[in-house]
């Protein structure tokens, strides 16, 4: 795929990123080109070979109207779904981060979607390990800072567009006091 100066993608994992040059270094005597990725809400550049970027898994934003369907898409089926076949005992984490892991590098906004609402599930079922809540800020983050840049709003609007299905989860979550602030969650 090809991409034009000062276009803003999503590299997978690490956020969006706007194109701000192509430029041509020479790698074992032969020249190549790269796009140089300079990231909107880190302190963060990379290069990527412009022949390389399918498989960086690097692509364009999505549409507004993508955005818009994935997060009804979500939203009904945080109400409808019960998880039966998620295990959420600390024995399968693993497995399960290996399938996160898989899912966050493709890069795909509704696979991390997916992510962040297993996450939520599980964390209305048991305390979420350090592993399993910094996956959750990464989900929350990636998916914030993609709505963010499509319909122009600001972090916290975003982050409600996010949060809004486990509202209530997050509300009792902090008044039962077992676990203290929405914070411990998020």
């Amino acid at each position: 795929m090809r991409f034009k100066v000062n276009e803003r993608v999503v590299y997978p994992s690490h956020g969006v990123a706007m194109i701000d040059d192509v430029i041509e270094k020479h790698v074992g005597g032969a020249p190549m080109h790269f796009y140089k990725l300079s990231f909107m809400f880190k302190d963060m550049t990379v290069l990527i070979p412009v022949n390389n970027t399918g498989q960086t898994g690097v692509r364009q934003l999505n549409l507004p109207h993508a955005i818009d369907e994935a997060l009804t898409n979500y939203s009904a089926s945080v109400m409808q779904q019960r998880f039966e076949d998620l295990e959420v005992n600390p024995t399968v984490w693993s497995k399960r981060q290996k399938d996160y892991q898989t899912r966050l590098q493709a890069g795909d906004f509704v696979g991390v979607l997916g992510i962040y609402q297993e996450l939520m599930y599980i964390a209305q079922h048991k305390e979420l390990s350090f592993g399993e809540k910094t996956l959750l800020q990464t989900t929350e983050e990636l998916l914030a800072q993609e709505i963010m840049v499509i319909k122009n709003l600001d972090r916290s609007a975003a982050l409600e567009l996010v949060r809004v299905p486990f509202k209530q989860f997050i509300v009792n979550y902090a008044s039962s006091g077992q676990h203290g602030s929405t914070n411990s969650l998020l």
